[in-house]
Order: structure tokens, then sequence, then C-alpha cells
């Protein structure tokens, strides 16, 4: 997924959740805002994400991922 920006120059990704909860019965989602860096240093983009964790088996896996960029 991150392959394109890796070689369009971002090299490090920040990730800050604002808000972790249940969605009901095996879901759980948390939200937050992500940066991706430059090689030498320089904020590329910015933007907001949401993923869904789905339990199965008393293990979570990641289920659905989303990220929109507030740069766009």
């Amino acid at each position: 997924m991150f392959q394109t920006d890796y070689e369009s120059g971002f090299k490090t990704l920040k990730l800050v959740e604002d808000v972790i909860g249940e969605a009901g019965g095996d879901v759980i989602y948390s939200r937050g805002e992500y940066t991706f860096y430059t090689a030498d240093g320089k904020e590329g983009d910015i933007g907001k994400y949401v993923y869904l964790w789905k339990r199965v088996d008393g293990q979570l896996y990641l289920y659905t991922d989303i990220f929109s960029s507030d740069k766009s």
C-alpha cells in the first residue's frame, strides 16, 4: 500500500491515535492522524486514518483501513 509513497520520497510515517473504541462484538476501531516525512525530514503529507480490527479466535487482525490526505 505504501510502496508508491515510499518511491515518491516519503521515508518515515508517524501515526497519532485520537480514539480507540469498540464498535460492538468482535470489532475494534482506532482513528487518528498521520504524517509522512521525506528522507531529509520535511513534512510530505498529512491526513487522517481509520482502522477496523476484528477479533478471530481471540486474536486481533486488521480488517479494514482507510487513509485520507489533507493535502489533496
